[in-house]
């Protein structure tokens, strides 16, 4: 911030309930900075006491103001609004709740949930109830904080993907804005035989500008799109990228496939600076499969029949002298008859 001719004697930042830190001295040196703040290094503008805030929370949301005094004059004030975007993760079919709290002490006259451009739940009234609230979402039924506007999203789809907002209007104004993208895996099994080839799916759905697109399993990055058009930078196991004719399809081929592939793959596609969509996938290498198995009594095929040969043998040679004979069969309606039957063709043959 620009001073004009004046001399600054003390520059203070602050919150609305909290000290962050304060220039003074002739050189005007910050000194009982908070932490997570820090100042503008080198800066070669001398009048510039812009602050850095790192790493970035939730609760360091709201009001903040940078007071500067000038010698024989009015300080000069600068405020600045903070608000935090959150990011929520989780798993398709499970539940999530999305956080909207106020910390002031103003009073509050409504609040209203919207996901993009559709509503979802309005708290209004004297007691500040939910109303109109939408299908798979409610409200936590035992919160005991007057200022807690979360929601619960649950079964969570994937179609539920994208940025929720929440505004708290504090007499008769839009007071907090807070703002959650949330982010639905789908944890998809794919199964293939030792050896085989395992397509692992990704696609991207959406309009928007793909700056880049990662795989990784566990932490460690397996391949890497970016690059106009987006091309694959890095490879770092045996893939095999398929020629698909759809430039938002990112599946990749695993092949041959061994048990160490086996394990948690996650594609991440990276849509205007923000990570847009998540997909898991959990790739299974069984050692023993059925296909295996037939292999197995395929390859075990000489050895069965010439056992079963020399039983059927065997089998024949004491038929023909006399030591077995045919068995007698039992019917359910007539079984004496039917054994006599059996017994006579025995004579027969016997003789």
């Amino acid at each position: 911030m620009h001073c004009g001719d004046g001399v600054i004697t003390s520059v203070r930042w602050f919150t609305s309930d909290s000290f962050i830190l304060e220039y003074r001295g002739e050189q005007l040196k910050p000194h009982d900075i908070s932490p997570h703040y820090s100042t503008v290094p080198n800066g070669k503008n001398k009048n510039d006491f812009s602050i850095i805030l790192s790493p970035v929370e939730t609760y360091h949301e709201g009001i903040f103001t940078c007071s500067i005094n000038v010698r024989g004059k009015a300080d000069i004030m600068k405020t600045i609004k903070l608000e935090v975007t959150e990011i929520v993760r989780v798993e398709r079919g499970g539940r999530v709740t999305l956080p909207c709290k106020y910390r002031g002490d103003g009073n509050i006259t409504v609040v209203k949930w919207f996901k993009s451009d559709s509503f979802i739940v309005e708290y209004r009234g004297e007691q500040l109830r939910p109303h109109d609230i939408a299908p798979h979402y409610s409200t936590d039924p035992n919160g005991k904080d007057k200022n807690d506007f979360s929601i619960i999203l649950s079964p969570v789809e994937i179609r539920h993907e994208g940025n929720f907002t929440c505004w708290i209007t504090v007499r008769g104004k839009v007071d907090v804005v807070k703002t959650i993208i949330l982010e639905v895996t789908e944890v998809q099994v794919v199964i293939v035989e030792r050896g085989g080839s395992a397509t692992l799916p990704c696609m991207y759905h959406g309009d928007g500008n793909i700056f880049a697109v990662k795989w990784s399993k566990s932490h460690s990055v397996m391949v890497e799109y970016r690059g106009e058009p987006l091309k694959p930078y890095i490879s770092a196991y045996d893939t095999n990228v398929p020629n698909g004719k759809d430039k938002n399809d990112f599946s990749i081929i695993i092949r041959p496939a061994d048990i160490h592939h086996e394990g948690i793959f996650t594609c991440r596609i990276n849509v205007k600076g923000k990570i847009d969509v998540v997909r898991t996938i959990k790739l299974e290498v069984p050692e023993c499969s059925l296909n295996n198995l037939l292999q197995l009594i395929k390859n075990m095929g000489i050895a069965f029949g010439v056992v079963l040969s020399l039983l059927l043998l065997a089998a024949l040679i004491l038929f023909k002298l006399g030591y077995l004979s045919c068995p007698c069969f039992f019917s359910k309606s007539n079984d004496v008859q039917d054994c006599n039957e059996f017994s006579v063709i025995q004579a027969e043959v016997n003789v």
